[in-house]
Parts: C-alpha cells; structure tokens; sequence
C-alpha cells in the first residue's frame, strides 16, 4: 500500500509504503529507507498510465505525464526485499478522505479501466453464495424506514441449513467457507458439516465479539458436484451468535 504524497512541503514525495499480511501491517517503509520515492502530476479529465513491477527483491513504480500513456518514467524504487512470491491475486483498491481540509476539492470523481497483469495466471476460484436472510425488522424507533435484517441467528439448541447449488468439483484442490460473524466470543467455536457427513470445529481466533470475517477450510471429500447441503452451529452458551455473507469457495489446484 503507497501512502501519501501531499506531505509538507507539497510535492516532496511519496510518505510510506505499507506491507500487510493476513490482515496485519507486517512491516512500514518509511521515506528514508526508500531508494526514490517521488510524485508525478495529474490533469482533470485526461489519464495516466501507471505501471507497478514487483519482484522478490524490488518494486518499481512507473508513471507516466497525463496523456501521454507512452511517455513512462520511474517515480518510486524500493530494493532490499525478500518478497515469498508463490501465488497470490490481483487487488485494487483507490481511497481519498476529506481533501477539502488541505485545500483540495471536496468532491472529485477519479477514473480507473484497463488495469493488467503480465504475469503466469491461474484458474479463477468459484464462489456460491447463501442467500441473505431477509427478515423485516421492526424493533426501530423509525417506523417510517424499512429495515431488513438480513443475518441468520445461531444458538447452542439450533442451527441453520442452508443449500449451495451449482456446484463443480472437476477442478477442486481446496475449499472453505467464508461467513461474517457477530457476538462469539474468544474461545469459542462453529461446527461445519456437508450433506449429513461429519461435523468438522473451527476455533474463533480473534478476542473481539464484533462483526469479523472468517474464511474456514474444509475437506473438498465432503462436497459432491451439484447441490450440497450446508449445516452451521455454534457452542457458544450465552447470547446468539449471527452470521452473514456465507459463500462456499472452490480454489482450484
């Protein structure tokens, strides 16, 4: 993650560059470690090319003018890495906050296409998703809004079934559960099984009883091609746990 070009003085380079690992900053290179670490200038309405070229021991960052997509030139080189390239996926992400508060335009619409990769690709993992549980929730002080709930609920004395069609095996190598969940605490745990087989625990492993994300394996010998029958529990022994946004996840080999 690049960080910050606007620092003071205007114009003197680019802040930090952040390494994030299993949703953790695992390391933060400051601007005096970089070998260049420059700006490059934009226009309203007209397009830059950007270029970043990541290796194991170096990332280069090229850009180019606006409106001159050929006219490329480095801006940022960071060297003395020793990056594990194995595999991994192409992400982007773009974020301004407040720029009216140095200055800027509060209100600004920034253009991104044709983002590229020119490396070795890999087949696509194949996600199916659980529908949302749509439950018209009424406990509101606002009864003119109409609000949904859209988590399904969790006891020890319960658990929910759900179904997960159009499934393909004919490339599978792994596979897990993704879900977000709220109210279980530390310690506890989600028991998984597939079509009536065997009941697989997963330990929660954060500390927080917010909402969080979990992506939990399973055994790819328990799905069978087509429509699979998905069970979810809880032990948690206090209040209910929800879940939403559960999708089942087909990486292939």
């Amino acid at each position: 993650m690049f960080q910050g070009c606007n620092s003071t003085p205007p114009g003197t380079g680019l802040e930090s560059v952040v390494f994030v690992g299993d949703h953790q900053v695992t390391r933060t290179i400051g601007r005096t470690e970089l070998d260049e670490g420059g700006c490059f200038s934009t226009a309203a309405d007209t397009r830059n090319h950007l270029e970043i070229r990541i290796g194991e021991r170096a990332i280069e960052v090229q850009a180019s003018t606006p409106g001159d997509p050929q006219g490329l030139h480095r801006v940022a080189l960071i060297s003395g890495l020793d990056l594990p390239l194995d595999r991994g996926y192409l992400h982007f992400e773009a974020l301004g906050q407040n720029a009216a508060k140095v200055g800027g335009t509060a209100d600004q619409t920034r253009v991104w296409d044709d983002i590229g990769f020119d490396g070795p690709f890999l087949p696509l993992p194949v996600a199916r998703d659980v529908p949302d549980h749509f439950e018209r929730w009424t406990g509101g002080g606002d009864q003119t809004a109409t609000v949904w709930n859209t988590a399904y609920v969790l006891l020890p004395t319960n658990q929910q079934t759900f179904r997960v069609e159009g499934l393909d095996l004919a490339a599978a190598g792994t596979a897990v559960v993704n879900l977000s969940a709220f109210d279980l605490s530390a310690g506890g745990s989600f028991r998984l099984r597939f079509n009536e087989g065997t009941w697989r625990e997963s330990l929660f492993p954060y500390s927080s009883e917010s909402w969080r994300v979990l992506s939990v394996p399973v055994s790819v010998g328990d799905l069978v091609t087509g429509t699979n029958t998905l069970e979810i529990a809880t032990a948690a022994a206090s209040l209910p746990v929800l879940i939403a946004n559960v999708d089942l996840t087909v990486l292939p080999r």
